[in-house]
């Protein structure tokens, strides 16, 4: 996918009322799958970081990636010292530098 399309969605939409509260779909996993211990997550097209932002307020650590280095900044910019953002291409990336991921989690990739 063009990268150029996920810049100027975050450009528009970047920190929605949203962001505030994971999706509908990281509380289920949490709830479900998650919650009895402190996972590593590697989260694949993290966008803006909605979900990096709830998982790591819930303790767990993150690696977030997202070819949009608009939605990395935006990510970046939370501040949380549990995630960490990054700009690449998930698709072609070398996975192997991220060792002692529990969990690789994705959602409208």
């Amino acid at each position: 996918m063009d990268s150029t399309y996920w810049d100027n969605y975050y450009k528009e939409h970047g920190l929605d009322k949203n962001i505030q509260q994971g999706s509908t779909f990281a509380c289920f996993l949490q709830d479900k799958f998650l919650n009895c211990s402190k996972k590593s997550i590697l989260e694949i097209g993290s966008g803006n970081g909605r979900d990096a932002r709830y998982f790591a307020k819930k303790g767990h650590d993150l690696v977030a990636i997202d070819q949009s280095h608009i939605g990395a900044e935006i990510g970046g910019d939370l501040k949380l010292k549990n995630i960490k953002f990054i700009e690449d291409d998930f698709v072609s990336m070398d996975y192997s530098i991220y060792g002692g991921i529990d969990v690789v989690y994705s959602r409208f990739t």
